[in-house]
């Protein structure tokens, strides 16, 4: 069992690394291999893991039916097991992909119930990154005032625990609400706030 697992993580990790690089074909490849694998092992939570990860490439490639199906049966795997952490990535993935195909009811129902398992958790960083989500559901549908609350809430958490990419998103995200309402001197200094965050970054990163 030891080696099978051993070969799994690093199909996973092989996986991983050729998504990172856009090179999705190889990564499909190599994930549901790490997938096959932790099926025969009996690993539920490997499986659920590369299932997981398998659907994040599918919506990077815009295949978002077969996205969804992955992230229902990691859904279904976390439940299985009881582990709260997969579960509510699995719910804020189906959110996305929800999103994606304009299902906003659906989408900010995977959401609300994602955050609410983030703030159990105490994942402050997914508090912040799925109330940013539930802020676009709220821009996209006009509600400004819920959209710039949810964005608040995201931009609270990133700085709290100095993300700055996220604090920079949810800036700019805010800066987008406040330009929609007129409100241009705060949507402009907002937004400045955010490029200066994404330059120091990006210089932080050459």
């Amino acid at each position: 069992l030891d080696i099978y697992a051993s070969v799994g993580q690093a199909l996973g990790n092989l996986g991983l690394a050729y998504q990172s690089l856009g090179q999705y074909p190889e990564a499909i490849d190599y994930l549901q291999q790490y997938r096959s694998t932790m099926q025969k092992i009996g690993s539920h939570r490997g499986e659920a893991i590369a299932l997981g990860n398998l659907g994040n490439v599918y919506r990077a490639l815009g295949r978002i039916h077969e996205a969804l199906d992955c992230h229902q049966q990691c859904l279904t795997l976390a439940q299985s097991m009881g582990d709260r952490v997969l579960l509510m990535k699995a719910l804020n993935s189906l959110g996305n992909n929800s999103y994606f195909i304009g299902e906003m009811a659906q989408a900010l129902t995977f959401f609300q119930q994602g955050l609410a398992l983030a703030e159990q958790l105490g994942e402050r960083q997914n508090v912040g990154i799925i109330t940013e989500n539930i802020g676009d559901i709220y821009h996209t549908q006009g509600q400004h005032q819920s959209a710039i609350d949810n964005y608040g809430v995201a931009l609270e958490a990133a700085r709290t625990l100095g993300d700055r990419s996220l604090e920079a998103s949810a800036l700019h995200k805010l800066g987008n609400v406040y330009e929609t309402l007129g409100d241009y001197q705060r949507a402009l200094h907002l937004v400045e706030q955010s490029i200066a965050i994404s330059q120091q970054i990006g210089d932080q990163e050459q």
